[in-house]
């Protein structure tokens, strides 16, 4: 388990966020020599040693953004000066290319500083690395800042977009978030698909591989009902007859209650193709 890491940030400036915390952890391959993380990204920490930290339920601005993740340190410098932090691991675990994930906490309040990234829109939440506890509230954050347009919404890569081929297919190979409804499920042998429009090789599908099914149903996600729901789904898009999307997790599949999105309406803040 982490100890506690008690680290104040009195000084503005770019080196304030080079020194936020730190961290010593047995067992978890991060240093215990005292040396401090550096901020590589938004949700990318490195220590002198060179152990990775990963903000746990966070995804920063494309590498291609730098500008958005700019301002998205400042913000989080500002927010800490003077003050601390503390950090410690959701659960002990690693993000696939083997960083530890943190929880990030400021130590004059506990001010969770995930959640604070993304209700001001600095960052999208992320089910790969979140707790799955976690993710109805990273969700729910990341709503609200998108309903605002704050941050990263404003910029067209991020914008929440409708299932609609025309609104997917220039932004292939990128991760992005899109909402339809489901026009039709069904399992063949490589696995459980959902499509969002009658002609399946032009229409956007969203595919659950074989050995990843019972991970969905063991949810509580009832896949075989999905038909007529409209979903919301994140992921990487690819051009496999028309939009495709692998599943992976069951945090990147969000069912939209009726109550919340009639089934005849667009959202507000989709902007098909846009």
């Amino acid at each position: 388990m982490f100890r506690h890491a008690r680290i104040w940030i009195g000084y503005c400036g770019a080196a304030a966020l080079a020194a936020l915390a730190s961290v010593s952890a047995a067992g978890t391959g991060l240093a215990e020599d005292g040396s401090l993380p550096i901020i590589e990204s938004l949700a990318i920490w490195r220590n002198e040693a060179g152990d990775s930290l990963r903000l746990a339920g966070l995804a920063g601005p494309l590498p291609e953004h730098q500008a958005l993740g700019t301002v998205g340190r400042r913000a989080l410098e500002a927010l800490l000066a003077g003050d601390g932090i503390r950090l410690e691991p959701p659960v002990p675990r690693r993000d696939r290319l083997g960083r530890a994930l943190i929880e990030a906490y400021r130590l004059s309040d506990d001010l969770w500083l995930q959640a604070w990234l993304l209700r001001q829109g600095h960052a999208r939440a992320d089910p790969f690395s979140a707790a799955p506890r976690q993710l109805p509230a990273l969700y729910a954050l990341e709503a609200e800042a998108r309903a605002a347009g704050k941050g990263l919404w404003q910029h067209p890569a991020y914008r929440l977009r409708s299932s609609d081929p025309a609104a997917l297919l220039d932004w292939a190979g990128s991760l992005q978030i899109f909402e339809g409804v489901v026009a039709a499920v069904g399992t063949n042998r490589s696995g459980f698909y959902m499509n969002f429009g009658t002609d399946w090789k032009t229409d956007t599908t969203a595919r659950i591989a074989r050995h990843r099914i019972k991970r969905f149903r063991d949810s509580g996600i009832a896949l075989e009902a999905l038909a007529g729901k409209r979903v919301r789904l994140r992921g990487w898009i690819q051009t496999w007859n028309g939009p495709f999307v692998e599943l992976h997790t069951a945090g990147q599949l969000e069912i939209i209650p009726p109550e919340t999105v009639p089934p005849e309406t667009v959202p507000m803040d989709i902007i098909p193709g846009g």
